[in-house]
């Protein structure tokens, strides 16, 4: 095939992928803001947020979905387009923005459309845009997933053309992770971005040598996903570790840290040796732990999220 040919197959699979796209150039990568959600009621996901079959109604407990606009979009990184999720409050405006990083691994915690409706659009009706990204997912290719190795680069990029996305503020950023996606903040964290301005993480593993040494059943995946992991593991593992490297992290960003005390998958001594290290290095911070709830405080979620909602309030308005 002569390359103009493939390039204007790739062009086209990617005008196609980006229905209606707005396209802005950016620093060192662009973002795509691509068209919103389907109808929720075409999707998968309708028979679970809806009342009854007419799929007219939210059930109350996603009533939020009535108050926020859901779009998806994708920005470029080294020839690789990383997909996104976003929600924003119906009423244009440069809301207050937080980045969220999900947990999981490969296919194991990868979002849908219902996934990220739910997860984002209850925090954005509290008056942000949040978005989200997608781990080693490309349009045109399958990227490595490398847990906190170039996957970090996925997260940083974002922070630098959030202002690209309609209705955010680039100058107002929160960062929000949940379990790796607590790492990949903490890692985001150490870059000293001047605009983002406070953090919350929940069931974050802060010291991976002893995440191994607690779920030995770590050690293949470690192996897959950690280039350079049999070669030296001791310093593959502390990169990942915020305990381990507390003393870069920025003295004038607050991180709220969440877990719950049954957390088998994350233990909650974690969290509170990394609270002792904020405090021994002067980094402002507050740990909430949850009695008898597991890795994903699901019990207690309400309490959660207005945690979550009070603290990014504080420091983004």
């Amino acid at each position: 095939m002569r390359p103009e040919m493939r390039t204007f197959i790739l062009l086209l699979f990617v005008s196609l992928f980006c229905v209606s796209c707005d396209v802005t150039e950016g620093p060192t990568s662009r973002i795509y803001t691509t068209t919103p959600y389907p109808p929720l009621a075409e999707l998968p996901i309708k028979d679970v947020v809806y009342t009854d079959l007419t799929h007219t109604g939210f059930k109350p407990e996603y009533s939020f979905l009535e108050e926020v606009d859901l779009f998806t979009f994708s920005y470029e990184i080294d020839g690789h387009i990383v997909l996104g999720y976003g929600a924003t409050p119906k009423t244009q405006n440069r809301w207050p923005t937080i980045i969220y990083s999900r947990g999981g691994t490969y296919e194991n915690g990868r979002w849908n459309y219902g996934t990220a409706a739910t997860q984002l659009g209850e925090l954005a009706a509290k008056g942000y845009t949040v978005v989200s990204y997608e781990y080693g997912q490309s349009v045109n290719d399958l990227a490595a997933d490398e847990m906190g190795g170039y996957d970090t680069v996925y997260l940083n990029t974002l922070i630098e053309l959030i202002g690209q996305i309609p209705n955010t503020n680039r100058k107002k950023i929160g960062l929000y992770g949940w379990s790796r996606g607590g790492m990949m903040t903490f890692q985001a964290l150490k870059e000293e971005w001047p605009q983002v301005k406070a953090a919350a993480v929940g069931g974050a593993p802060t010291d991976f040598a002893a995440l191994l040494q607690d779920r030995p059943l770590f050690g293949p995946i470690f192996q897959k996903m950690i280039p350079r992991y049999a070669e030296n593991p001791d310093e593959e593992l502390a990169q990942r570790s915020a305990a381990a490297f507390v003393d870069e992290l920025p003295r004038d960003v607050p991180i709220l840290m969440l877990h719950g005390e049954a957390d088998e998958k994350v233990k909650v001594g974690q969290a509170a040796k990394m609270a002792a290290l904020l405090e021994e290095n002067g980094v402002p911070h507050q740990l909430l732990t949850y009695p008898n709830e597991n890795h994903g405080i699901e019990g207690q979620r309400k309490d959660v999220l207005e945690s979550v909602d009070a603290w990014f309030r504080a420091y983004l308005d």
